[in-house]
């Protein structure tokens, strides 16, 4: 006898008889699609976007922490601040320790800068400082506070060291207290932050330009030419490089360009100035000797500012100057409201005596007092404001408002949700 089989083209198909087993397949399988459906859409939110649920609750994925690092010379390490100001360092190599060797303070001006917190809440970064011990091993410094505060989401490193120069960046830096210390490189903080810099502070050049010989050459007796040739043989060396390796102009250009790349493209990196130091006042500063101090500040920090310009528009690099002369200017040291202690002989004052120094004036000399480090803080906010601001209209352009994610729609063949029992 002969059936007739109909062809795979005409003959009619039957939807499969659905078991529960066969039904509890189709269940997981959807569970696992689904899965992978709000899986792909968290991450394509870039960690800042919600993806609902299936119970419909949002779920928000943390955003990473805020790192701010400050590297530098005795401007950003708050010198004079007497936070920091004990005759000895405590046994041991500890962070402590490094804090005093440095002249580093809690109160310098970075540390009065102001973030806002996972929370939403606004923290001055001197309650978000994270210690770094002299053994300087690379990830071995956890983040803690000094304070107890809790930081949520934003800390604060910094490197910055009373006496250093640009060559410190890459250099150990050695300081006498009771004994030498040698002070890790200042680059080596890069390798301790637990993500990747939002934005590096940098002061550098003051002491390659060696701002104390030129404060002590407007004191020294007999007066004769000392601060003129001081200062022409600064401005030699600025440019033409006599006494060290390389100009000064292209020891800081290498400078901002190794920060640059070190704290990568995301980190603005914002370089202060210098203040005008000088009024004529105390016994020994005349006008004339005022005069020519601060107009060399100027210059120098116009220097500083064609650099920093240079290397943003010609080279790409995510860099900012700050000028804080305009806070400054009628607040010298010797005006009747000063922003920058006067100067300070060595021995004068005995909590001064922290450092044994051979010179004449004291490192606190011409540094910026309690109002000069509200000033600094003053110019650097902005910047930071301007940059935060810019960020969020960045953002707003690519998620402009009323702006509703595109649904992804899957075509799930029939049977996979038609399930009988």
């Amino acid at each position: 006898m002969r059936i007739d089989t109909p062809t795979n083209a005409s003959a009619p198909r039957s939807a499969p008889k659905r078991t529960p087993h066969s039904a509890g397949r189709g269940t997981r399988h959807i569970a696992r699609l689904l899965a992978a459906v709000f899986g792909f859409v968290a991450v394509c939110t870039d960690g800042l976007a919600v993806a609902a649920s299936l119970t419909g609750k949002p779920l928000v994925q943390q955003d990473k922490p805020l790192v701010v690092v400050s590297i530098g010379d005795s401007y950003s390490s708050g010198e004079g601040l007497e936070e920091f100001e004990k005759e000895v360092a405590p046994d041991g190599d500890t962070a402590e320790a490094e804090r005093i060797i440095a002249h580093r303070s809690l109160q310098s001006w970075p540390g009065q800068l102001i973030f806002t917190d996972a929370s939403g809440a606004t923290v001055q970064l001197k309650d978000c400082y994270c210690p770094q011990a002299l053994d300087d091993t690379p990830g071995q410094n956890a983040p803690q506070t000094l304070t107890g505060r809790e930081r949520r989401g934003v800390y604060w490193y910094s490197a910055a060291a009373s006496g250093a120069t640009t060559r410190q960046l890459n250099a150990s830096h050695p300081r006498l207290l009771d004994k030498f210390y040698l002070l890790p490189p200042q680059c080596n903080i890069f390798q301790k932050l637990p993500a990747k810099p939002d934005y590096v502070t940098v002061t550098f050049g003051g002491n390659d330009a060696n701002f104390s010989e030129v404060v002590a050459a407007c004191i020294a007796l007999p007066k004769g030419n000392t601060l003129e040739k001081l200062l022409d043989d600064i401005w030699e060396e600025f440019y033409d490089g006599t006494r060290l390796q390389g100009s000064i102009q292209t020891r800081l250009r290498d400078l901002y360009t190794q920060v640059c790349a070190t704290a990568g493209p995301q980190a603005s990196v914002i370089v202060a100035g210098y203040p005008p130091l000088l009024s004529a006042g105390g016994l020994l500063i005349s006008s004339k000797e005022a005069k020519l101090v601060n107009d060399s500040i100027r210059e120098f920090n116009r220097q500083i500012e064609l650099l920093v310009t240079s290397c943003r528009e010609e080279q790409g690099m995510n860099i900012y100057y700050v000028s804080v002369e305009e806070e400054f200017a009628g607040h010298e040291a010797y005006t009747s409201d000063p922003y920058l202690f006067p100067v300070v002989f060595n021995g004068d004052i005995d909590s001064f005596k922290d450092l044994t120094q051979k010179g004449l004036v004291h490192y606190r000399s011409m540094h910026p007092n309690e109002k000069g480090v509200a000033a600094y803080a003053r110019c650097v906010q902005k910047k930071i404001d301007e940059l935060e601001q810019a960020k969020k209209a960045q953002k707003q352009t690519r998620y402009p408002a009323g702006y509703r994610a595109p649904r992804i729609l899957f075509d799930i063949p029939k049977h996979h949700y038609e399930l009988t029992a």
